[in-house]
């Protein structure tokens, strides 16, 4: 566009030129929102993965879901705007434990919340260590979902 039709532009538009400045997701406040929803589900913080300070994610004007997604990595996500970032989990080799579930095993599934459990059966899809996360189905069905191991044959979904 040519200065003096810019000029004409800004003048037909009120008389000044404002910047349209897009918002973005604060980084450092979803990192400790991650930091919070890993503490709740008795992981470290600090095991995980740093977000990209590079990244310019569109405001989310309600606050993210965060999520167990698969083994290893969180799902961050906004739904009102259509954003998903996944983040992955670092489980230091040192802190890993036995495994306690194989692939294949049944397993205890409880599901817990806000003054209500629920315990089922299913069969793990993965192998699993104590204090982990496994892939777990209904013996009957096809869904997954993902918990953490509780030991030996127990996998837990807490609300």
């Amino acid at each position: 566009m040519k200065p003096i039709m810019a000029v004409a532009a800004v003048m037909l538009l009120g008389g000044t030129a404002q910047a349209v400045v897009p918002q973005f997701e604060d980084l450092s406040l979803l990192q400790a929102r991650i930091g919070a929803y890993l503490g709740q589900n008795g992981a470290d913080a600090s095991q995980v993965q740093p977000l990209d300070q590079r990244l310019r994610l569109t405001r989310c004007p309600e606050q993210p879901t965060i999520e167990m997604a698969v083994r290893g990595e969180l799902v961050v996500r906004c739904a009102a705007i259509g954003w998903r970032l996944r983040v992955p989990v670092i489980v230091p080799v040192a802190a890993q434990s036995a495994i306690v579930i194989r692939r294949g095993d049944n397993v205890e599934l409880a599901v817990g919340g806000n003054g209500f459990s629920v315990v089922s059966n299913a069969v793990a899809m993965e192998d699993g260590r104590e204090g982990g996360f496994v892939r777990v189905k209904s013996p009957t069905g096809t869904s997954t979902v993902t918990g953490r191991v509780a030991g030996p044959g127990k996998v837990s979904i807490a609300d």
